[in-house]
């Protein structure tokens, strides 16, 4: 199966970036055809000053080298499926595909004019707070939602199936067995305008845990 998945990877480190590259670099040595492609320009620009700032990327890139690059290294994660920069979301860079997969929901009124020949337009959701405000998406569009509350919330606003695609968890990163010590310290990161992170169990869970453990320490960040 061939499928490009668009993103906006970069030297720096993501989050949302690596489980995406993690899911190329899985289907590639499964045997499928995998591109892990990002857009120079990947959204339509706000604003006057962003017309300008993109057409200067776009001109910059240009007369910078080829139009599709091969990324072969970044300082943060094994590349193992191929890695491309583009110009921008265009089916003469793009290609033909099975399956074009995306999250970036600015990327949406781009990625919706593709041809049927670059593949089914996939769209992962992972913000709650975007589907909570969704009205509407098109048709053609197949949705992906990363929790069973994110899945709950589109269907109930689009009225439309939703597929789940849990949001995985890299062990060699995170309960790494391997590399394993006896905690002193843990950190905790909290949102407080974001109530569905859940701060207020969270909290109960620390006091529970402390009374059992009373020289365990725990280090917050937020409010």
């Amino acid at each position: 199966m061939k499928i490009n998945i668009l993103c906006s990877i970069d030297k720096r480190p993501s989050g949302p970036n690596r489980q995406l590259l993690e899911y190329g670099n899985y289907l590639y040595l499964r045997g499928h055809s995998i591109s892990v492609i990002k857009p120079i320009r990947r959204r339509y620009p706000k604003n006057k000053r962003e017309v300008i700032e993109m057409k200067l990327s776009e001109i910059f890139h240009f007369i910078s080298g080829r139009r599709v690059r091969t990324i072969k290294y970044l300082p943060w994660i094994d590349i193992k499926c191929p890695v491309k920069l583009i110009p921008s979301i265009n089916e003469r860079y793009i290609g033909p595909a099975d399956i074009v997969f995306f999250s970036m929901q600015s990327s949406l009124p781009l990625v919706e004019k593709l041809p049927e020949r670059c593949g089914k337009k996939v769209m992962r959701v992972c913000s709650i707070l975007y589907a909570e405000n969704i009205t509407a998406l098109p048709e053609n569009i197949y949705i992906v939602a990363i929790s069973s509350l994110i899945k709950q919330t589109l269907e109930k606003h689009l009225n439309r199936e939703i597929f789940l695609l849990l949001n995985g968890v890299n062990t060699k990163i995170f309960n790494n067995y391997e590399k394993r010590e006896k905690p002193q310290t843990i950190g905790m990161v909290y949102y407080p305008n974001n109530k569905h992170k859940g701060m207020e169990d969270g909290f109960w869970v620390m006091e529970q845990i402390h009374r059992s453990y009373p020289s365990l320490k725990f280090q917050v960040v937020g409010e």
